[in-house]
């Protein structure tokens, strides 16, 4: 009996998957590899979930670009699998960035380097940022030139907003190109939320330094969903954003405090497989409390040291981890690319096997550029901003060093 495809099967996701690790393993990744000299701490089962993440809301645009051509209406695809996948992957890279981030905090007893912290997400976050955000805009001003649709005026604030890395989230049409945002496939909204944390973590400091933050990280989390429950619309995603980050600091707290479940490896990976499957199938919408609660107990099992059977500590799972950022920037990039020319558009829409093969090029293409981008932007980017703190932190030494006082009453 052979599988029926439609626009919406779920088992043509798993089969582009498969293919994506393949691809992933070879040759041509290679350059995803941190070099020998990267002493960066890491934590391997999480660099392995990471391309799964980014996957994930990759394939959530691609159930949403059917409707999108049909109609040209950006919203969630009648599937409820595709509609729940991209806030999976969102959720969990919130509770990564909780669990790492208050990790350090642990790690230092409130006390981090914040300049290099704060620099470090500048040219962490910014360079492919800007060359995502700077691509979407050229084609914005090739389909719109050489009319200026907008006053210069209100065309300045678009591209600030644009411009502001993600701190501002409005997304707004530019020069009257209508849903601009769908270019970039509306995934910078995300960088916000992180943005927010990052600036709350100099007052979570104080927290860190106490004997009680394991308490202080759980508690976030249940104060948050029964504060969203009861909250207006416009609160209820920025509360339930909180409690993931929540989730990833209550488990780094419980790392720091060594209560682990200690559960062997298959069991957990077991566990872990039946958790997310759940919170992809059973809540009546994203970021709801159900979800919230299933991924928190499966990111827990997978920061305890779960491998989902080894796949995540696999080269193939590593190296789309190292490029997941490009991935899940980039991605709306090649799905315009695959899905807009209207021979292409005609093909797609004519039957389900030309949409997943289509959708299959734009992922091999967007995993081959994120792997070219990681290497020359993300990782110069990175270097870059390690550099500018070494710099600036030496000429504070020099600074402080002339004032010192010397005998006499005079200064160096």
């Amino acid at each position: 009996m052979g599988l029926n495809l439609a626009f919406h099967s779920v088992w043509p996701l798993f089969v582009c998957v498969g293919i994506l690790l393949v691809l992933a393993r070879s040759p041509l990744l290679a350059g995803a590899d941190p070099p020998p000299s990267d002493r960066t701490p890491r934590v391997a089962t999480l660099d392995g979930l990471r391309g799964f993440l980014a996957l994930a809301v990759v394939f959530h645009h691609v159930g949403i670009y059917h409707n999108y051509m049909l109609a040209e209406r950006w919203t969630f695809p009648p599937s409820r699998v595709y509609s729940l996948l991209g806030a999976t992957g969102v959720s969990l890279f919130f509770m990564i960035t909780g669990y790492l981030f208050w990790g350090r905090l642990l790690r230092t007893r409130g006390r981090p380097d914040w300049f290099s912290l704060y620099a470090g997400r500048l040219f962490r976050i910014g360079p492919l940022y800007l060359v995502a955000v700077g691509a979407m805009l050229l084609i914005v001003f090739c389909l719109t030139w050489p009319t200026l649709e907008v006053a210069p005026r209100q065309l300045a604030a678009q591209l600030a907003s644009w411009l502001s890395l993600g701190v501002d989230s409005r997304e707004p049409d530019v020069n009257g190109y209508a849903q601009t945002f769908s270019l970039l496939a509306g995934v910078t909204w995300s960088l916000q939320f992180e943005w927010f944390f990052y600036a709350s973590l100099p007052v979570l400091a104080l927290a860190a330094r106490r004997r009680w933050h394991l308490a202080f990280a759980a508690s976030g989390v249940p104060v948050c969903l029964v504060a969203a429950h009861f909250a207006p619309l416009d609160q209820h995603d920025w509360l339930v954003c909180v409690a993931l980050f929540a989730s990833g600091m209550a488990a780094a707290s419980m790392q720091a405090k060594r209560k682990g479940l200690g559960l062997p490896d298959a069991v957990a990976s077991a566990l872990v497989v039946l958790l997310i499957a759940l919170a992809v199938s059973i809540p009546d919408h994203p970021y709801s409390v159900t979800s919230v609660v299933l991924l928190a107990t499966a990111f827990h099992l997978i920061v305890s040291g779960s491998t989902l059977f080894g796949l995540l500590v696999s080269r193939a799972a590593r190296r789309l981890g190292d490029i997941s950022y490009g991935i899940y920037l980039l991605q709306g990039l090649f799905l315009a690319a695959v899905f807009r020319p209207a021979s292409l558009k005609e093909a797609a829409l004519a039957s389900p096997l030309a949409y997943w093969s289509l959708a299959l090029a734009a992922t091999v293409l967007l995993v081959l550029a994120a792997c070219v981008a990681h290497t020359l932007v993300e990782r110069p980017g990175i270097k870059l901003g390690r550099y500018v703190t070494e710099m600036l932190k030496r000429s504070a030494a020099r600074g402080e060093s002339e004032q010192l006082p010397v005998p006499g009453g005079a200064r160096r």
